[in-house]
């Protein structure tokens, strides 16, 4: 169990060494949000978003901030050509 939990939550683990505590800039609209322990949803709540599709790839140059608005409502269309 200890271990699923940690390979779920380490691509904010990596995003976090690298980048800090905040605040970030959506990489989507450029929204100025934060990093919330225990808040589910808040409009200005950070949430580390990967640009392709394979949520295990926790490369830090596949790891960007996302607002909460743009991590639920796009789509793959949305996401850059170059990393699919």
């Amino acid at each position: 169990l200890v271990t699923a939990l940690k390979r779920r939550h380490q691509h904010r683990m990596v995003f976090t060494r690298k980048y800090g505590q905040g605040p970030y800039e959506c990489y989507w609209c450029g929204k100025v949000i934060y990093r919330m322990r225990g808040v589910r949803y808040h409009v200005d709540k950070m949430v580390v978003d990967h640009l392709n599709r394979i949520r295990h790839d926790n490369r830090i140059e596949n790891l960007v901030a996302s607002c909460n608005r743009c991590n639920t409502t796009r789509t793959d269309e949305t996401r850059p050509f170059a990393f699919l």
